[in-house]
């Protein structure tokens, strides 16, 4: 898969860094094993005992299944998580390459988006500071004449891509930067990148 990263990669990374632990985990399990049946070995043979040392062996061994258990879950949800990592590092490159007039398109659906929720006149819309002058004179009156607001263009080294609408009290704002609308939305688009990356590992099954 291109542009958000190969499932095989992140998976064969995340395995590299747990192999060392995988594996001293593992002597120790043989060590105690073998103290086991040296125990065993030097212990006479007594029935009510080794039924109670069969019943203990097979709760160990149902407590050492439900850690493997855990660790596989726990692992296949970090390499779910640094997947989805790799989409919106992706995503965020894609949005940062975009040319001014994509740019600017942006900017007024979010601009005109973040001013209809407020009710007052007289506003602020601050922007970028790299999006200012995509922000012309013809730009602001286009969003006047659409909201019913006057404007005041204001550039802010605090935003970061999209705008923050505000009354001119400043009582009253509407925060619709990029950032803010990744945190509102986050729980459809994590469905819909969860729901694409488990299609994903099934095709690769």
């Amino acid at each position: 898969m291109t542009g958000f990263g190969s499932v095989e990669a992140v998976i064969a990374a995340i395995r590299e860094e747990a192999h060392e632990e995988t594996a001293r985990i593992a002597r120790e399990a043989g060590d105690a094993i073998d103290r086991l049946r040296q125990e065993d070995a030097a212990m006479p043979v007594v029935v009510p005992d080794a039924d109670a040392r069969l019943a203990s062996a097979r709760a160990r061994a149902r407590e050492r299944l439900a850690a493997e258990d855990w660790e596989d879950r726990q692992l296949a949800m970090q390499i779910r998580e640094a997947w989805i990592a790799l989409v919106i590092e992706a995503a965020t490159k894609r949005v940062a390459a975009q040319d001014d007039a994509q740019r600017r398109a942006h900017l007024v659906t979010s601009a005109r988006e973040a001013l209809s929720r407020l009710a007052g006149v007289d506003c602020t819309l601050v922007v970028a500071e790299n999006d200012a002058p995509l922000v012309t004179d013809e730009v602001r009156h286009e969003l006047e004449a659409a909201t019913g607001k006057r404007l005041r263009i204001e550039a802010s080294a605090a935003v970061h891509g999209g705008c923050v609408a505000q009354t001119d009290a400043g009582r009253v704002r509407c925060d619709n930067t990029f950032a803010a609308r990744i945190r509102r939305y986050e729980p459809e688009w994590r469905r819909l990148v969860v729901d694409r990356f488990e299609r994903m590992v099934t095709s690769h099954a």
